[in-house]
């Protein structure tokens, strides 16, 4: 039976893999498509919209998740500090 920290990896290493493996499949197929287009290459510049707004979205996604750790954090330290607290005044 796996332990939870190595569901964990797995889980992590699932999702990069399918992350990657969406990426190079997306790219493959826009460079396939950007080398029958027309002159202008309208479909590169599509792609590199996308890929800009993929990086925003994942990059927006990290520090919403980063901030929420630090959050709990915080709050877990404030409980330890006031059931401290309350110890030392109980008389």
């Amino acid at each position: 039976m796996m332990t939870s920290s190595k569901k964990d990896t797995v889980l992590m290493l699932l999702c990069y893999l399918a992350f990657w493996s969406f990426l190079i499949g997306f790219s493959a197929l826009l460079l396939k498509g950007a080398i029958d287009s027309d002159v202008n290459h309208t479909l590169l510049w599509a792609f590199f919209v996308i890929g800009i707004l993929f990086v925003s979205f994942v990059t927006g996604s990290i520090k919403i998740g980063t901030d929420a750790v630090e959050k709990v954090r915080i709050a877990e330290k404030q409980a330890v500090t006031i059931a401290k607290m309350r110890i030392e005044l109980d008389p």
